[in-house]
């Protein structure tokens, strides 16, 4: 009985590139799916960011002519919602890096771990009819 060390050799160089060839190809379909999540994500913030921007804007100038009904010159009323306004920037930009570093930090955690979680939700959901078969 002849073993052919070069016939062993040659498949097991054969199913390494088969090998590096699927995992490539899992991982450029794992990054476009996370790209493509990523980008509606954006989209979406981008889109009601928008929605909140206008209501806003609305809003502000409402109350600033409510206010500045109320203290009989409209001008009054523009510069106390453009002062509550300048009071929060401050505040935003005292304290809110650290806020939103945190909860970008976190969505990705979810984001990365949420594909994780649905393959293997997705193995053991196909294991499951196999052991009761």
């Amino acid at each position: 009985m002849k073993v052919n060390i070069g016939h062993h050799f040659s498949e097991l160089s054969e199913d390494t590139k088969l090998y590096i060839q699927k995992l490539i190809e899992y991982y450029k379909l794992d990054a476009f799916k996370k790209l493509s999540k990523s980008l509606s994500t954006s989209m979406h913030l981008f889109i009601v960011g928008g929605i909140i921007l206008l209501l806003l804007l609305f809003l502000s100038i409402g109350l600033a002519f409510l206010i500045g009904k109320e203290l009989d010159s409209v001008s009054n009323g523009f510069f106390i919602v453009g002062g509550a306004y300048l009071v929060f920037l401050i505040i935003s930009l005292l304290f809110g890096q650290k806020f939103i570093d945190k909860v970008v930090l976190g969505y990705m955690v979810r984001l990365m771990n949420s594909h994780d979680e649905i393959d293997i939700k997705s193995s053991l959901d196909e294991e499951k009819p196999n052991e009761k078969a």
